[in-house]
């Protein structure tokens, strides 16, 4: 993988899941609700939709701040001369590759978790346990790949899921 796609990518499935966790939290645990389908979906929508945003904007300013820097270290008489080249094109080019890993990412963190609500709906604490799991896996994976402990990322993924199962459940925001 490219080493620049592991940020968006992590960033879309920590945000995934735990947006998903702390919508979802109060309506499972206090009400014992199922979550269908449909809301399943439109928490995942709401969470990749607000990322498409955010990605883009922070990517191509940070690539485009490069480009300045760039230009002032090569002693050009304006940074135009580099954002109008090719250099310009590549890097919205690369913020939108950025932010379609991000927004996808996301989307599929909040929806995969949730699924195990539509096709499993008791019991319903089944949701909350495969969202912190699958922090928990996620957390060894990022661990592995960056030549991290496995161990403590996966702990620290995990007690970060209950925290945020605690803090929905306190929220009750989906009713």
């Amino acid at each position: 993988m490219r080493n620049y796609l592991l940020f968006p990518l992590s960033v879309g499935l920590a945000d995934g899941i735990i947006t998903a966790l702390i919508l979802t939290a109060g309506e499972i645990l206090h009400v014992g609700g199922h979550i269908g389908f449909g809301l399943a979906l439109r928490i995942a929508v709401g969470v990749a939709l607000p990322s498409v945003f955010t990605f883009f904007v922070a990517n191509y300013a940070r690539l485009r701040r490069e480009l300045v820097h760039a230009s002032r270290e090569l002693n050009l008489d304006s940074p135009m001369h580099l954002i109008d080249s090719h250099l310009g094109r590549i890097i919205v080019r690369k913020a939108l590759i950025v932010t379609s890993v991000g927004a996808v990412s996301g989307f599929a963190g909040a929806l995969l978790p949730l699924l195990v609500s539509v096709l499993i709906p008791s019991p319903a604490w089944l949701t909350i346990a495969a969202a912190i799991l699958a922090l928990g896996v996620f957390g060894a994976s990022l661990a592995i790949s960056v030549r991290g402990n496995p161990v403590y990322w996966m702990v620290a993924l995990v007690l970060a899921g209950a925290l945020v199962t605690i803090i929905g459940s306190v929220l009750h925001i989906v009713r």
